[in-house]
C-alpha cells in the first residue's frame, strides 16, 4: 500500500445518471479514502445543472448531422466548465469512469483549465477510438479482452490492466451446468419486447427456461409473460448479483449488462444484438470475452459447451485498481 502525499486529493467523476456506474465510482471512493487519501465524487448530472438525465449522453456515432454535433458539443462545454469549478486546485489525479466523463476531461485538458493526471477507468466494454482521444494518461483496462481491444487503436494513451471484482461481491464459480439445467439469465431492461421473446422463444426450442430481467421494461415483461417460456423479473432486482450466479448471460444487447457478466467471469453470449451493436459483438467475440451467436443454431452451441470464448490465458500481472489509481496520483506527485 502508498502512503499518500501530503494534502493527498483524488477526484473521481462519474455520469449521476448510471446507477451501476455510479456505484463503481462510490467504491473507487471508498477504498481510496480507506487508504489515506481525500476523495472528491462530482458527477456530470450535477455539472451540467439541469436534472435531466436524458441530455448525459455521448453522441451517436455518425449520421447524426452537423446540427445535432453543435448542440451536444454545446452541452458537453457547458458540462466541463462547470466541472472545472467542482475539481477546484489541481487535485493529485482525476478519474473517469464513463465514456462521457473522458470526454468532458479531455475538453478541459485540451483548453489548459486541468492540469492534473487523468485516468480513464474503462468500466464497460464501448471500447472506441473516442477512449483515445479523450485525453487520458491513462486507461485502466479491466479484463484481457479490453487489452487486445484497446491495443488495436491508433496511438491509444498508456493502459494499465487491472483486475476487477464486481460491486456486487464476487460470484460462485459452479462449473458447467448439467444439459437442461442451466441457468440462464437474458438482461432485457434496454431490448424492445419483440426481440427479448424472441431470444426467449429461441432459448425454450433448446429446453431452457430463461430469467428475464426487465427493470422498468414492461413492455418486454408483458411479452415474456404472454409465451410463457421464460420468467420476467420487473422493478429494482440486484441485476449484478444474479448475473453473476448464471451459468450463461444471453445479451441481446452486447452492452453493459453483458460486459458486468463478463468482468464477473460468466459466460456471455451475444444474440440476436440490433444491427447498431454487431460491431461491438463482433469486437468481444474476436477478443475472446464473449461468444457471439449468429443464429439458433449457433446458440445451442454455445449453451451445450460445443463454442466458447478462446481467450489464452493471461499472463499480464494486473493491479487491483485503487493501487493503480494510486500509482498515477503518486507519480504526479514525485514529478511535482
Amino acid at each position: 500500500m502508498r502512503v499518500p502525499p501530503h494534502n493527498a486529493r483524488i477526484v473521481i467523476v462519474s455520469t449521476g445518471t448510471d446507477p451501476w456506474n455510479d456505484a463503481v465510482a462510490d467504491d473507487l471512493a471508498r477504498q481510496l479514502q480507506a487508504r489515506g487519501w481525500w476523495v472528491d465524487r462530482p458527477d456530470l448530472e450535477r455539472a451540467h445543472g439541469t436534472g435531466r438525465s436524458g441530455q448525459l449522453r455521448p453522441a451517436a456515432s455518425g449520421g447524426v448531422g452537423s446540427l445535432v454535433d453543435r448542440a451536444v458539443d454545446t452541452v458537453v462545454a457547458r458540462m466541463a466548465a462547470r466541472l472545472a469549478l467542482r475539481i477546484g486546485d489541481s487535485p493529485h489525479a482525476v478519474v473517469g469512469v464513463h465514456p462521457l466523463v473522458d470526454r468532458v476531461l479531455g475538453l478541459l485538458r485540451r483548453s489548459g483549465a486541468l492540469t492534473a493526471p487523468v485516468a480513464t477507468y474503462l468500466g464497460g466494454p464501448d471500447v472506441r477510438s473516442s477512449w483515445g482521444a479523450g485525453g487520458a494518461d491513462v486507461i485502466l483496462s479491466p479484463h484481457p479482452a479490453v487489452d487486445r481491444l484497446l491495443s488495436r487503436l491508433p496511438g491509444p494513451p498508456a493502459v494499465l490492466p487491472i483486475k476487477v471484482t464486481a460491486v456486487a461481491g464476487t460470484p460462485t464459480d459452479r462449473g458447467r451446468p448439467a444439459a437442461g439445467r442451466a441457468r440462464v439469465v437474458v438482461p432485457a431492461w434496454a431490448s424492445s419486447g419483440r426481440r427479448t421473446a424472441a431470444v426467449v422463444r429461441d432459448l425454450a426450442s433448446w429446453g431452457v427456461r430463461p430469467l428475464v430481467l426487465c427493470g422498468t421494461n414492461h413492455v418486454a415483461a408483458r411479452w415474456v409473460d404472454a409465451l410463457g417460456a421464460g420468467t420476467a423479473r420487473t422493478g429494482g432486482t440486484d441485476a449484478a448479483a444474479i448475473l453473476g450466479e448464471a451459468d450463461f448471460v444471453v445479451d441481446p444487447t452486447a452492452g453493459a449488462a453483458g460486459w458486468l457478466a463478463v468482468l464477473q467471469g460468466r459466460q456471455v453470449i451475444s444474440y440476436r444484438v440490433p444491427r447498431s451493436a454487431e460491431g461491438m459483438a463482433a469486437d468481444l467475440h474476436a477478443a475472446g470475452a464473449a461468444v457471439w451467436a449468429r443464429s439458433r443454431i449457433d446458440l445451442g452451441l454455445a449453451l451445450t459447451g460445443h463454442v466458447g470464448p478462446a481467450l489464452a490465458a493471461a499472463t499480464t500481472q494486473r493491479l487491483d485498481p485503487v493501487s493503480a489509481i494510486e500509482a498515477v496520483a503518486v507519480d504526479r506527485s514525485s514529478a511535482a
